[in-house]
């Protein structure tokens, strides 16, 4: 997972790519990595269960906001344009905290098929390392750009996964309440 990534910010987009380790570093304070930044990989996205609603309302922000907030320590906020594309890399099950009908978020579970597969990832970096292969690389996504709805989020059975350890825990208790006991007759409140 991370090494197409690492790669792909070295050799391809360079200075205008970021890794960091961990959601923090973008959706709290001093997130100033991510300034002018066209993609920002985040490793090891830590588990978020305290604090789920604000780093939720972050990442949203930073998907889909026209500028975002951006802190540097010892300085005044300031607001600035927004370029940022977001990819997290985790093997944490509960590392973003997605609600239900979400339409930011892709969730894809990477194949296990590989792991350990050292001809494959010596491939891969071979390719890297040839200018070409990165050009081609860089034109392929500058024309997938053109054509991709970007609206058209796919739904996969990770991110109802995902949605589904998500839930706030007085609805997964409403939930499995009502399927231990379905005859109980339930009276609305407002």
């Amino acid at each position: 997972k991370s090494s197409f990534c690492n790669l792909f910010i070295q050799k391809v987009i360079g200075s205008c790519g970021v890794i960091v380790t961990g959601l923090s570093k973008i959706a709290w304070k001093f997130n100033a990595l991510i300034e002018g930044k066209i993609l920002c990989v985040v490793e090891e996205a830590e588990d978020v269960r305290e604090g789920k609603h604000i780093t939720y309302q972050i990442m949203k922000e930073i998907i889909t906001g026209d500028e975002i907030i951006i802190e540097n320590k010892g300085v005044d906020s300031i607001r600035r344009k927004n370029y940022t594309n977001l990819v997290v890399i985790t093997n944490n099950k509960n590392s973003i905290p997605i609600e239900i009908n979400d339409r930011r978020f892709v969730v894809l579970e990477c194949s296990k098929t590989r792991i350990k597969d050292f001809p494959y990832f010596e491939r891969m970096f071979k390719y890297f390392n040839d200018p070409d292969f990165c050009h081609a690389l860089t034109h392929y996504y500058m024309e997938l750009k053109r054509v991709l709805n970007i609206r058209d989020i796919p739904h996969t059975k990770a991110k109802d996964e995902l949605a589904e350890l998500s839930k706030n825990k007085c609805i997964v208790f409403k939930e499995e309440f009502k399927e231990l006991y379905p005859n109980i007759k339930y009276i609305k409140t407002n």
